[in-house]
Order: structure tokens, then C-alpha cells, then sequence
């Protein structure tokens, strides 16, 4: 935090973003980027964080004005280039603070989604002549066997379907290899005024 004040000596920016990234419990860009650290996550532009939580407890923030968060999406936008990440983040390599709710499997390509504690199963959906499999949000079904070599996943939903978004491979460690910079140090490697 302190080498954005030297860009930006505005204390207003400054709660503002503070205010947003204790709302969706921010503590790592690694937090509101895909579970390939290659983009920021959409939702969290919006104020929300799908599909995963921090286990840690912290300061309770009330919801941040409209206002508040097309500043944040502006600020979060000098981390990217194109909708991805300038500075893409590397392999994870020792536990995350967020319980991940959805996981991929790389040999079988299923999505599986832990919920209430059952886990659910859907399959790849191959009809679609596109290079990224999609997943119908209907064909998810109950599964008994709990599910092994899973890894983190992070899918969009379009209209009823889930489309892959990206996973990583974790060495079943959890945060990433690449030095892990709050946002406030990501913001102030840019250029900000």
C-alpha cells in the first residue's frame, strides 16, 4: 500500500479501493484472478466472487457504492492488457487462504463442484466445434466417489452452460511461485495519477 501513495496521494482512491477489496476479502491479486493467473476474474470487477471463499476472518465492510466500484474496475484495469494480466502470476506453490468450491480434472477434462459437502460431476461437452470444451450445466450429476487429483478451476457461465476458464496445476500446495504482491503494490508498478 504505502508505494501507491507515491503515485497517487489522493486518501480518497485510496479508501475507495480499500473499501472494495475488503468487501470481496482481498488480500492477493492471486484472490480475484483465474485459477491459471492469467486474468482477472470478471465477477470481481462487479463486487462479487463466485465459487470460492477465504477461510480467513477479518474486518467486516459494507457494500461499496456503485461509484466505488467503477473505481476499482478503473484502477484494476492498469493490472491488464486485453483482459488478461500484464504480469501473469506463475504455479502455485504452497496453500491458498480461499476454500475452492470448483476443480478440474485434467485426464477425464470433468468439472466437479464440491457443494453442501456432496460433490457433483459434469462431463465435457464435445458437440461444439470450438477449441475450449464447454460444459452443460444440466448434464451435472451427484457422484459417491470422492474425486483425487483434482486442481482448482475457475469457469464462466454462459446463459445455462459453464465454459472452461482456465485451472492450474497445483503441486497440491496452493499459492503461486510468482512473489505474491497485494493490489495495492501491483496498482503501483503502474503508472497512476
Amino acid at each position: 500500500m504505502e508505494k501507491i501513495i507515491t503515485f497517487s496521494s489522493h486518501p480518497k482512491v485510496l479508501n475507495i479501493l480499500n473499501r472494495c477489496q475488503l468487501y470481496i476479502h482481498m488480500i492477493l491479486i492471486s484472490d480475484i484472478t483465474s485459477a491459471d493467473g492469467l486474468h482477472i476474474l470478471p465477477e470481481v470487477k462487479y463486487g462479487t466472487l463466485f465459487h470460492r471463499k477465504s477461510s480467513l476472518r477479518g474486518p467486516t465492510q459494507g457494500k461499496p457504492s456503485k461509484t466505488d466500484w467503477q473505481s476499482w474496475r478503473s484502477y484494476l484495469g492498469l493490472l491488464e492488457h486485453e483482459n488478461k494480466l500484464q504480469a501473469p502470476l506463475g504455479e502455485w506453490i504452497s496453500p491458498s487462504h480461499q476454500e475452492w468450491t470448483i476443480f478440474y480434472h485434467p485426464t477425464h477434462r470433468h468439472i466437479y463442484e464440491l457443494n453442501g459437502g456432496i460433490w457433483f460431476k459434469t462431463p465435457p461437452n464435445f458437440h461444439q466445434v470450438i477449441w475450449t470444451p464447454t460444459y452443460d450445466a444440466s448434464d451435472n450429476t451427484e457422484t459417491a466417489d470422492t474425486p483425487t487429483n483434482l486442481v482448482p478451476a475457475t469457469i464462466s457461465i454462459l446463459k445455462n452452460h459453464h465454459q472452461h476458464y482456465g485451472y492450474s496445476m497445483v503441486h497440491h500446495s496452493g499459492i503461486r511461485s510468482t512473489p505474491q504482491l497485494s493490489l495495492f503494490s501491483q496498482l503501483a508498478s503502474c503508472n497512476i495519477s
